[in-house]
């Protein structure tokens, strides 16, 4: 299952960000986000820490730097770098695991691929 992210900025520009990951990289990312990413202060940056299906960095406390692992273990080779406040959507939005599945698993034909769109609010 793959999931995209829109991300709409307030700068007034049509335009949007937008990424498609696996899912169980986005979920890998909002458990670093949760157990670690949220308390980080004085400990940038973080370079090549690996947890769980991601390899993560975080130079700035804006941008977080993603990379998942292929099938044999290495890394890919394209990564993600997402602002700080896709990560924490993503996270409050996977929260909520059941809500967000629950269309995998309805019928025969389960969606392979799930959209989520968000506007920057400040």
């Amino acid at each position: 299952m793959v999931i995209e992210l829109r991300y709409f900025d307030d700068s007034g520009c049509d335009p949007c960000y937008c990424w498609k990951m696996p899912i169980n990289e986005a979920v890998g990312l909002t458990k670093w986000w949760e157990n670690k990413g949220m308390q980080i202060r004085r400990t940038l940056p973080v370079v090549k820490h690996k947890f769980g299906s991601v390899l993560i960095s975080m130079f700035t406390r804006a941008r977080v730097d993603v990379q998942g692992f292929g099938q044999y273990g290495g890394l890919k080779l394209l990564g993600y770098s997402l602002p700080r406040k896709v990560v924490e959507y993503l996270g409050a939005l996977l929260q909520d695991r059941n809500s967000f599945f629950e269309e995998k698993n309805n019928g025969p034909h389960k969606k392979l691929f799930r959209s989520v769109t968000f506007r920057s609010t400040a």
